[in-house]
């Protein structure tokens, strides 16, 4: 938006037209009142011919009196306003319809997530698991709403890891990080398996810390919840979790506050989700504060614990350990509905499946 303003502003100067002209929202044209078509022939052509309105779709043009503001042509001026933080708030909130195709989404994504736990065996490539994913994906009419990460062993330690090329090993964790776009509307969702089938004592600890720090997180959604206090939930969950196993040590308030919790949970708990993946829509209000949840939004919840191979301060036993936990949560008037809720991730339901592979 600031970009686009800028070159319509110098796009205008080049012509020689007069300009007031504010960055934040609004572009003035003086010139204007002779009526709207005049207005927008001695402006919008020049800008269009001087090749600076490829986005003035985005913007809106409204003729108005502005005398303090316009320096011509009798106080009348055209004015151009950026239509982005009105349609990006628009978007946070469903309709019914959308909500349907998220659900649809989501549901394709989940299948794909168990065409995953069908085909994860030693020896298998990350590539071939992607390409499992796509298929899936394209029974649908489906595409990839992003790059698929599918991370097996100390990969799944490198937050958006996509070169999907190694192969599978007995004893490692496999996690998928994967979600369609249908209908223009994606899904996102992560879950961490055991390669072998089962998950070792230590894939346990760390997993569970990652699993109740989620599920707390997603029973606390509701109206008026924020990102900002799930987050701070989900930090304080870690740390005693990381402490219990001996991973950090100090008190649980000297450790958040120096954020050593850090080195093992550097990320966000979640994002908005719609048309786009990492959807559009502020995270903080007009005031300053986290906004806060409304029915209708949806959105990510998605914490975890990564323990990579260079940290020289845990046990080797420890390192190249890494989980997420990922689902797709609608808001609603009386606290959430989880969309990706039919894909198993209590550690019996997964190794379950994983022996029927």
């Amino acid at each position: 938006g600031r970009q686009l303003m800028e070159n319509i502003e110098n796009g205008l100067r080049e012509l020689g037209c007069p300009v007031i002209f504010d960055v934040t929202h609004s572009l003035q044209l003086p010139g204007a009142g002779d009526g709207i078509t005049t207005g927008l022939s001695n402006y919008i052509d020049p800008l269009s011919a001087a090749g600076v309105a490829a986005g003035i779709d985005g913007l809106f043009l409204e003729v108005h009196d502005d005398p303090k503001k316009a320096k011509s042509d009798g106080g009348n001026s055209l004015r151009l306003d950026s239509l982005e933080p009105l349609i990006h708030e628009m978007r946070l909130i469903k309709s019914r319809k959308e909500i349907r195709l998220m659900k649809k989404s989501a549901k394709i994504s989940v299948e794909a997530h168990y065409r995953v736990m069908d085909e994860c065996n030693d020896g298998v490539f990350e590539y071939q698991i992607d390409a499992a994913i796509k298929h899936q994906f394209g029974k649908y009419g489906a595409v990839p709403a992003y790059h698929s990460i599918v991370a097996s062993g100390a990969n799944a330690c490198t937050l958006h890891y996509i070169e999907n090329n190694d192969k599978l090993k007995a004893g490692d964790l496999l996690l998928t990080d994967a979600g369609c776009e249908h209908q223009m509307y994606a899904a996102d969702i992560t879950r961490t398996i055991p390669v072998s089938g089962s998950y070792t004592d230590e894939q346990k600890a760390v997993y569970s810390i990652v699993l109740d720090a989620q599920k707390e997180a997603i029973n606390s959604v509701k109206p008026g919840q924020t990102f900002e206090n799930l987050q701070n939930q989900a930090i304080e969950s870690i740390t005693k979790g990381l402490i219990k196993l001996g991973l950090l040590k100090g008190t649980v308030k000297s450790l958040i506050e120096g954020e050593a919790y850090k080195d093992f949970y550097m990320h966000g708990i979640g994002h908005w989700l719609g048309m786009d993946v990492h959807d559009v829509g502020t995270y903080m209000s007009d005031k300053g504060k986290s906004k806060k949840f409304e029915a209708g939004m949806i959105l990510t919840i998605e914490p975890g614990i990564y323990i990579s191979k260079k940290n020289k301060n845990v046990d080797k036993i420890w390192r190249g350990i890494g989980v997420r936990l990922e689902d797709d949560v609608l808001v609603t008037k009386s606290g959430c509905d989880v969309l990706s809720g039919a894909l198993p991730k209590e550690i019996e339901d997964i190794e379950r499946r994983m022996s029927l592979n």
